[in-house]
């Protein structure tokens, strides 16, 4: 069943978000345009907002736990190793 946007975005206002407790070794990279939303719910930190047809990822907010990657079902979010 999917939910009214208006329900999700309320859910997401209200959802407590995780401290980042370590660092990432590989990160999340938007690879293409999307309308997939299943990234942002799954995210633990808040990392993850949509822009115009594509989303976009906070790196300040990201701990790599590449959640978003295992839920994107449309291909749109690849991971790549961390470079410093």
């Amino acid at each position: 069943m999917v939910k009214p946007e208006n329900e999700i975005k309320q859910s997401l206002e209200t959802k407590e978000v995780q401290p980042v407790k370590f660092w990432r070794i590989f990160r999340p990279v938007v690879v293409a345009k999307s309308e997939d939303k299943e990234p942002i719910w799954f995210c633990p930190h808040n990392a993850i907002s949509a822009g115009p047809n594509k989303l976009v990822i906070d790196y300040s907010k990201c701990d790599g736990c590449l959640i978003c990657v295992r839920e994107c079902h449309s291909g749109c979010i690849k991971e790549e190793r961390e470079v410093k």
